[in-house]
């Protein structure tokens, strides 16, 4: 990452920025550091995340054009040539972003294993294809990913602590990551938050502990997340009773075994 370079040369007290001092400085850092080669992402995902990432520019640009629609229609005495060109640049954006959902959906279907995941993925409540898609496509498929701690600092949802003698301020999480994930998991938070079961707990539990409830939502994006990557990494669906069922089982067993073991 560049800001490594930047932050090793800093370490260094490298204040001139040149061409043969860069050179010199990231030969430096290969030659101290154990970096790893880059790996380039798949040409599938790279193209979902390029269709994802216009969809979300052509939605930011539709909500443009209709407050501009919206103002001038009740501005004093509007001009309806102005309007009626907002009007076709609204249904333009609208057939584009309509096209490139259905390209989006295409290109899942033509791909078996990748549609097989996704459908998994999409069995969470709150979760829909499009929100599925934009994660998997920005991690290129969790393919970098050794652990769920790697996957969260990538999200930026990672815990900071700054503290200094008796000072000590809020812990936040470091929103230094993806904000593209971040987004597209807000409106899943918040549907899980009312409608999954385990969810809503983390959701209540956290608002009424902090009284914020945007604090509440990033925890359940936070959970959410992790339970994306466990179901598409090991691709089964996702039952809400899981951790109830084996929690069960495993106090089952131990009864079991307590009375086998129990001296007449």
């Amino acid at each position: 990452l560049a800001k490594n370079v930047k932050f090793f040369m800093q370490s260094h007290n490298i204040k001139s920025k040149t061409d043969d001092i860069d050179a010199q400085a990231i030969a430096q850092m290969g030659l101290e550091r154990k970096l790893k080669l880059w790996q380039p992402g798949s040409t599938r995902m790279r193209v979902l995340k390029h269709l994802c990432r216009e969809r979300t520019m052509l939605q930011a640009e539709q909500t443009t054009v209709k407050n501009q629609s919206h103002a001038w229609k009740y501005t004093y005495k509007p001009e309806k040539s102005i309007l009626k060109r907002l009007e076709n640049r609204l249904s333009f954006i609208k057939e584009q972003i309509q096209e490139i959902e259905q390209e989006i959906q295409s290109i899942v279907k033509n791909d078996q294993e990748l549609a097989q995941r996704v459908a998994n993925v999409c069995t969470i409540k709150g979760v829909g294809l499009l929100s599925a898609i934009v994660i998997i496509a920005e991690t290129n498929g969790f393919a970098l990913f050794n652990n769920k701690a790697q996957l969260i600092s990538y999200a930026g949802y990672d815990v900071v602590r700054k503290q200094s003698g008796n000072s000590e301020a809020k812990t936040r999480i470091s929103k230094k990551g993806n904000k593209n994930i971040r987004k597209a998991l807000f409106f899943p938070a918040t549907t899980a938050s009312r409608f999954n079961t385990k969810m809503k707990s983390t959701y209540e539990k956290i608002s009424e502990r902090t009284a914020i409830k945007m604090k509440g939502n990033v925890a359940v994006q936070r959970k959410m997340l992790i339970l994306i990557y466990t179901i598409y990494k090991n691709n089964i669906p996702y039952d809400e009773n899981y951790q109830y069922d084996k929690e069960r089982n495993e106090t089952q067993k131990n009864k079991a075994e307590s009375i086998i073991n129990c001296p007449a």
